[in-house]
């Protein structure tokens, strides 16, 4: 009988550099913990195969798989029955992507880190792309210089390393769109379940205290990726569209004139008065008294 190893809940805050971000090679002979992370893994298999376990169902990775585990989605490695298996990873927190220079071509950003990851669900995974030959030893010489780098101590190390991944993400993101596209309307598919999810619930629960967190969970996305897709899809962000929700109720409250302005801020889930003005002022134009105003003039 398999021994359970339990699941641990991986959180990495990157305190040691300030790129929050972090590249390793390495290799083990045993079953890891399941865990999940809140930021992004990127991976490369150098040699060998090994078994993963992505959200409870298993894959097999081999030589020359490049895929990417997203965060708040579990995995496990199982390398007992590996033979000299070998594997470069590179960590990357949400922020990391907010550092690319504003000249970076966003669909590609979209494509490797938004799109893709979105495959990694309990009904199906698979390496995000794989490589042979010659191609194989570009991407691997890609990975090491990174690791080189990353490890040297130098004062240019972050500059170089920022320019680096954009180059591997841009020449991953091509490889991804000429190769693969038969995958990008089930990706699509998949991020539009996602967020009609968060609406539902948002829709559900808006006067309570929300936390953004929670709502990235729930979508099984990234903080990036989440809002990047959540801003494309409904054309605002998570936040305005929890007070587009909040002040259309104030609005009723406001009309119907039972409540004062600091009962119907705490009805409609906002913390405090103050923060409740200055979104209904920004929302409608007016302050709550003078929407209430001049909704009791027109009865």
């Amino acid at each position: 009988m398999e021994k359970d190893f339990g699941f641990e809940n991986i959180y990495r805050e990157f305190a040691n550099n300030d790129l929050n971000f972090e590249v390793h090679r390495g290799t083990h002979r045993k079953l890891a913990y399941r865990h999940y992370h809140d930021y992004y893994q990127l991976w490369y298999i150098v040699k060998g195969s090994f078994v993963h376990l992505i959200d409870g169902k298993a894959f097999v990775q081999r030589k020359g798989d490049l895929f990417l585990i997203p965060s708040y989605v579990n995995h496990q490695m199982d390398t007992r029955n590996s033979i000299d298996v070998e594997w470069i990873f590179v960590d990357m927190a949400d922020n990391f992507l907010d550092l690319f220079p504003g000249g970076f071509e966003k669909n590609k950003v979209f494509n490797m880190t938004c799109l893709r990851p979105l495959v990694y669900n309990s009904k199906s995974a698979e390496p995000f792309i794989h490589y042979e030959g010659e191609k194989a030893k570009e991407i691997e010489a890609m990975f090491d210089e990174l690791l080189d780098e990353y490890n040297s101590g130098s004062e240019l190390a972050p500059v170089y390393i920022r320019a680096k991944i954009v180059q591997l993400l841009s020449r991953v993101a091509e490889d991804y769109t000429s190769k693969i596209p038969e995958f990008e309307e089930k990706c699509f598919s998949n991020y539009r379940m996602a967020i009609r999810t968060v609406i539902d619930f948002v829709n559900l629960h808006y006067t309570e205290d929300l936390s953004c967190d929670d709502i990235y969970r729930i979508a099984l996305m990234s903080k990036t990726s989440f809002n990047y897709i959540f801003k494309q899809a409904v054309g605002k962000t998570l936040v305005d569209y929890i007070n587009m929700l909040r002040i259309r109720m104030a609005k009723k409250l406001l009309k119907e004139g039972n409540l004062n302005v600091t009962r119907i801020s705490e009805e409609c889930g906002f913390k405090s008065a103050t923060y409740f003005g200055r979104v209904f002022k920004k929302e409608t134009g007016f302050t709550p008294k003078e929407y209430a105003y001049l909704k009791r003039k027109d009865k």
